[in-house]
């Protein structure tokens, strides 16, 4: 491999050539995994080829810094380099992993941007997915008293660079086709006012009305994809107004638009197991914000709990995320099961577990699936 090169430069090559065993041996060796040579740190390197997939997930098992970028050079974070390449694989793989998709370096764009600004729609609704704080179909009503209508997908996403919510930089991005990577039209919050929907009615309406100095136009009237689905409004309401942070268990952008507002009795099932599970958890004290994850790291429908400081109850509990987890006991417990709300062990461990049916290492309830916690 190259007479006189640095470790670090050994570690690149050996990204480069997809060699993990000869990673593994230069990081125990001394090799700085964070290093940047060219503009590229090992990560970024493995994040910009399909075939480096493994080197990259090796990386993120050895220590690095899924988020890292180099402040001198203003280098590119891994997941900007993944949807800047059209990786949608790699791209799961980081939001799995921990990637803020929403970091972006002086004027370059943030890697949701950048899928959005190359067309790649499954990279695009991967993020939204992973982030927001509602998504869904809706009607956007245009005359109230003639019933003209058209349908719109929505979605509720952070307005800065961090993924908590902060009412004051909420977006609402509206898609009015299902097959565009780029927003039609994007809302910021805090330029609106929202007269609260009359939910007692069967099928209640949300106005919008702009406040800002640049207001044009009628204010803005939704109702849920389908009607009478006030549930659906609800969340829409409640996450513009910070009231709760939570997804319905939403559908992917990409579903043809025949299907517009309906949910499945399983789906709402899995929904109503979720919010048990978070709930269990918010009650022990753990101020937490979930994305959860099927299977053996393949990232499938993953839905975000956020919850918001009103919802840290219980001061009490001695239950908190510095816990170890009851297998390895090195790592944090950072990951709940689902629906029995144990916070147990860590996703590594736990991922075994699901895998090998064992169930909850608690109570030993059949585990649904793993859901990964994060601190706010």
């Amino acid at each position: 491999m190259g007479l006189g090169l640095s470790k670090e430069e050994k570690l690149h090559e050996s990204v480069r050539q997809g060699d993990v065993e000869s990673m593994r041996l230069l990081v125990r060796s001394g090799a700085k995994l964070n290093w940047t040579i060219y503009g590229k740190t090992a990560l970024v390197l493995a994040c910009s080829s399909p075939h480096l997939l493994d080197a990259a997930v090796e990386l993120i098992n050895m220590g690095v810094d899924v988020n890292y970028c180099d402040p001198d050079t203003q280098t590119w974070t891994a997941i900007q380099m993944a949807a800047r390449k059209g990786l949608l694989q790699t791209v799961n793989m980081l939001l799995l992993h921990g990637a803020n998709p929403l970091i972006h370096l002086g004027s370059e764009r943030n890697a949701l941007e950048i899928a959005r600004h190359k067309g790649f729609v499954e990279i695009v609704c991967a993020i939204e997915r992973n982030i927001c704080f509602f998504s869904g179909w809706l009607r956007n009503f245009h005359d109230t008293d003639h019933g003209a209508w058209e349908k719109i997908w929505a979605v509720v996403l952070p307005g800065g660079t961090s993924l908590s919510m902060d009412v004051t930089k909420l977006k609402i991005a509206i898609y009015h086709h299902h097959h565009h990577a780029k927003p039609s039209k994007t809302l910021s919050i805090r330029h609106y006012t929202f007269r609260r929907p009359d939910f007692s009615h069967h099928d209640p309406e949300l106005v919008l009305v702009d406040n800002s100095i640049f207001a044009s136009g009628a204010p803005l009237t939704l109702r849920s994809g389908k009607e009478g689905d006030t549930e659906q409004l609800k969340l829409l309401y409640n996450a513009c107004i910070g009231m709760i942070r939570t997804n319905n268990y939403f559908r992917a952008a990409t579903e043809p638009a025949e299907d517009v507002g309906s949910i499945s009795q399983e789906e709402s099932e899995t929904a109503a197991a979720m919010v048990t599970s978070i709930q269990t958890a918010t009650a022990e004290g753990v101020p937490i914000s979930v994305v959860g994850f099927k299977g053996q790291g393949d990232v499938t429908d993953c839905d975000s709990f956020p919850l918001t400081k009103k919802e840290w109850i219980n001061e009490k509990s001695t239950t908190t995320l510095s816990s170890s987890c009851v297998i390895c006991t090195d790592n944090c417990a950072d990951t709940v099961c689902v629906p029995c709300g144990h916070l147990s062990g860590c996703m590594a461990c736990l991922r075994e577990v699901e895998r090998k049916k064992i169930g909850c290492p608690v109570c030993r309830a059949h585990i649904e699936r793993i859901l990964k916690i994060y601190t706010v």
